[in-house]
């Protein structure tokens, strides 16, 4: 209180304490201008007097004290505190403001303190400390311009603190006070969010569609969010159902919109499209307008195909100009038998050259998808590019590669090969039920191939409750495996006995041993295997060994060789036989694998775009998936739901000279 000549003038505003400082020397400027002006007031009024000419006696000056200065102590430690604080200087900010509490109990500044207090504990992990500050200042200084900032921290740290029930009841009691529009939008949207982890979505949408008409924009696109996040919990039907109980008219497109989406990723196109129209019609200014757009077109090119025609990518130029023609004549071998024994239209393929280039496949399935091909098959080798551009325009294409993971590209991608996991569990599944082996040995090359062959070796080993013995590395350009293959024996150990012998370290007792190498390599090892006196060992191999190379090296071997693969042209299955004798009779040649399995391919192909009343891709898609399993010449053959192949696969041993199939089953 500062009284001028009788007058007093009231300061009482919540300001931070150097505004408030500032505030008070403003008042005293005012209170000197004030007294001047007063002063000056009071002269102008009086009455005038004759001067008069006489000095008049002098009179001893009056000397007055000086007026006190007072300084509210509390004030001081208050910006103390403020001061440590924006240094950064925490835990002495903390301490200050405590002290602050503690001395002056009716302080104007016990609100800020805590608030700085909690924003400080919330800094620093301490949620609960954070919430008795926040809680205080809300029930001890309920008329306290930030008590409602206190409330809505306290609702958060409950959020947090997975006190969903807390935040429900206290929200709605703090909904029952007069409040501003956008804070009522902020303790609803709190209260949406609690609802919706306690499971009542529904009723959360609700909370939320009220909030939606108190927030600001930026605040009505983060409910918007949430709203699409929660959306996954709720069906089409009920999203349908939803919008017509909803009052904000952004929210309800929004849920029509959200429930389109839904079937478009089930693949529904027909009942999309008549949520899309019922859409525009409902809703011709919402912001979502130009997604629903690209949402109709994209279920338009779905439709827009030929049934009869598929497009192929091969290399028959390049590098790998030799397996594209291979593969070539499997192709046509499939559509010539195919058309012999369907019924139905011929099937048209459009051929495309890859030029054993990567980008181009990726610029050829653009070329392709414009023809209006129904599906694609190819490339052989490196298919990413080509996997990635058929996913986006949503074409199924069936590759021909080993590549890993090539199938999580997208649901439009589907892989037909003998895969090294296939090699494996088929090995792994032999040994271990038929040989009765559990003790297993990798040698390998250092390189992608020979490392990545003998992970899959090994968790193969583990997942059949094998054991796996030892696994050892060597340069691919090495010819002396030495002191691998002595590490695998044990006899690369020793340590001395009590009569100073040597004698061997380890008895290691492989009983079978993998080498995931070219038969070239594998010829070097053989021999020196022998020479260590493992030549009793079981040796499984890649199926790259199915080449008469190894005929020599495996007759140094008690067991020979034995590995896996998907085609065995002497074979006496009936499509084997069949599909070898007619190839023979068009090529004058014998198939090999290429052939085959590009023959097997597209078989799967045609009978899938032959599936009566296909109207999108899609439906070509759900049709290879949904495909009975198929007995081709490479193997009973069937599509996982993860869009690999599965197949059976041939185990064949070297052994005499030559390939001897071995039943599995």
């Amino acid at each position: 209180m500062i009284k001028i000549l009788g007058t007093s003038l009231s300061v009482h505003h919540h300001f931070g304490f150097i505004g408030r400082c500032n505030f008070m020397s403003s008042i005293r400027l005012h209170a000197g201008i004030l007294l001047l002006s007063i002063f000056v007031l009071l002269s102008s009024c009086a009455p005038k007097k004759i001067i008069s000419t006489e000095r008049p006696p002098e009179k001893p000056p009056v000397v007055r004290p000086a007026p006190e200065v007072r300084t509210d102590l509390g004030d001081d430690l208050f910006t103390t505190a403020e001061q440590l604080y924006q240094n950064k200087q925490i835990d002495a900010a903390l301490e200050s403001y405590q002290v602050y509490l503690d001395r002056y109990p009716d302080g104007s500044w016990i609100p800020d303190s805590l608030v700085r207090i909690g924003q400080i504990h919330l800094d620093q992990g301490k949620p609960a400390q954070a919430l008795n500050a926040f809680q205080r200042l809300a029930s001890e200084y309920p008329k306290s311009a930030m008590a409602i900032d206190a409330e809505l921290a306290a609702l958060q740290i409950y959020y947090q603190m997975k006190n969903y029930n807390g935040v429900i009841q206290r929200a709605r009691d703090l909904l029952n006070r007069p409040l501003q529009s956008e804070t009522s939008s902020r303790i609803n949207g709190i209260l949406g969010d609690a609802l919706f982890s306690v499971g009542k979505t529904r009723d959360a949408m609700m909370i939320w569609d009220q909030a939606m008409d108190q927030a600001s924009f930026d605040g009505q696109s983060l409910i918007l969010k949430k709203i699409d996040h929660a959306a996954a919990q709720i069906s089409s039907n009920d999203l349908l159902r939803l919008s017509n109980n909803l009052g904000n008219i952004r929210l309800q497109g929004e849920l029509v919109y959200l429930a389109a989406l839904q079937q478009v990723e089930r693949e529904d196109y027909d009942q999309a499209d008549v949520i899309l129209d019922a859409f525009r019609k409902r809703f011709p200014e919402h912001d979502r307008m130009s997604a629903v757009q690209q949402i109709s077109d994209r279920i338009q090119r779905q439709s827009q195909f030929s049934h009869q025609i598929m497009g192929c990518l091969l290399p028959l130029t390049g590098q790998y100009e030799t397996y594209g023609k291979k593969a070539l004549k499997g192709l046509e071998m499939a559509q010539f038998l195919f058309s012999q024994s369907s019924a139905g239209p011929p099937v048209t393929i459009l051929i495309r050259d890859t030029e054993s280039r990567t980008e181009k496949a990726a610029e050829l399935v653009a070329e392709l998808a414009q023809e209006g091909v129904a599906v694609i098959l190819g490339p052989i080798g490196s298919a990413e590019s080509a996997a990635q551009a058929a996913q986006e325009y949503q074409i199924p294409i069936v590759t021909l590669t080993q590549k890993e993971k090539i199938t999580q590209i997208g649901n439009y991608v589907f892989r037909h090969y003998m895969t090294p996991e296939i090699q494996a569990e088929t090995l792994i599944s032999f040994a271990v039920q038929k040989l009765g082996l559990s003790r297993f040995g990798v040698l390998y090359p250092k390189d992608n191939y020979g490392t990545s062959f003998m992970n899959i070796f090994w968790d193969q080993v583990l997942a059949h409750g094998g054991t796996m013995v030892g696994a050892e590395g060597y340069d691919p350009a090495a010819t002396d495996f030495m002191e691998p293959i002595q590490k695998l024996s044990g006899a690369y150990y020793s340590v001395q006995n009590t009569n100073g012998v040597a004698q061997s370290g380890a008895d290691l007792d492989i009983q079978a041993l993998f080498i995931p190498d070219s038969p070239a390599k594998a010829a070097m090892i053989i021999p020196q295997i022998v020479f260590y006196d493992l030549n009793q060992l079981y040796l499984f191999g890649p199926n790259m060994w199915h080449t008469p190379t190894l005929f020599q090296a495996s007759d140094l071997l008690t067991q020979g060789l034995i590995f896996a693969d998907a085609f065995f042209p002497e074979s006496d299955r009936e499509p084997v036989k069949a599909f070898v004798h007619q190839f023979e009779d068009a090529y004058g040649e014998a198939p090999g694998f290429l052939e085959a399995i590009t023959y097997d391919t597209a078989m799967m192909l045609f009978s899938a775009i032959s599936v009566p009343n296909l109207k999108y891709r899609s439906d070509i898609r759900k049709a290879l998936l949904n495909m009975p399993e198929m007995d081709g010449v490479t193997g009973p053959t069937r599509f996982s739901s993860e869009r690999d192949a599965h197949k059976k696969l041939v185990l064949l041993q070297i052994k005499g000279g030559q390939f001897i199939e071995t039943a599995i089953d």
